[in-house]
């Protein structure tokens, strides 16, 4: 072989020996970092990344993905993001203050004796109040959705205001539950949205009932 062939084949070796250095170091990045991305539900991934395919990539939380625990808003206990659904338990004597079911939410929301201090559901969809027990909750407050609040106890509730709801009941019949109830007023003609007691309302009647959001 010529000085000049052997001077290419040299040449061609290293530059053999660099593309296999290059692509050994290549693989192993590619390597590192899928297995880096690598998860089985989005609480492995990071830098808010979500879980998709068993990959941490970036993006918006599908709308299939699981609602629940650090995924619902902070007032919830449970939730289901897909259908707007909000669960908060106070059930323990003192451990809630004011409740605010979240904007666009339908929320079932429980109050043991003592638990709960004003309940707000002026941008719920709908409310569903249990304030169950001595001072359990102090004043409701409902927006234009349906509001169904139930109130057993001495002074389990003070004011419950469902004046703007579409639909509302509220049952507070036994003696001192409730301090008042602000119902909504009948859309026309004879009616009245009350249950016949101080601080009941009833959507029973064809007059207290409206098209709800």
């Amino acid at each position: 072989m010529s000085e000049r062939g052997r001077k290419i084949a040299v040449a061609l070796g290293v530059l053999c020996m660099l593309a296999t250095l290059v692509f050994a170091s290549t693989s192993c990045l590619v390597d590192r970092k899928t297995k880096e991305f690598a998860c089985a539900t989005t609480a492995d991934c990071s830098d808010n990344r979500v879980c998709t395919g068993g990959f941490c990539i970036p993006g918006i939380e599908p709308p299939d993905a699981p609602a629940d625990g650090p995924e619902c808003p902070a007032q919830c206990e449970t939730c289901d993001l897909v259908l707007q659904t909000c669960t908060v338990d106070c059930s323990v004597a003192d451990n809630c203050n004011d409740v605010t079911c979240p904007a666009g939410f339908a929320c079932d929301i429980t109050c043991s004796g003592n638990a709960c201090d004003n309940i707000d559901c002026s941008a719920a969809t709908s409310c569903t109040v249990t304030c169950d027990g001595s001072n359990a909750c102090a004043n409701v407050t409902c927006g234009p959705g349906t509001c169904d609040v139930t109130c057993t106890g001495n002074q389990a509730c003070e004011i419950v205001d469902c004046k703007d709801s579409c639909e509302c009941d509220v049952d507070c019949d036994a003696g001192n539950d409730c301090q008042a109830a602000l119902c909504p007023a009948p859309t026309g003609g004879p009616g009245d949205c009350t249950d016949g007691t101080p601080a009941g309302c009833d959507s029973t009647p064809a007059t207290c009932k409206r098209m709800c959001p």
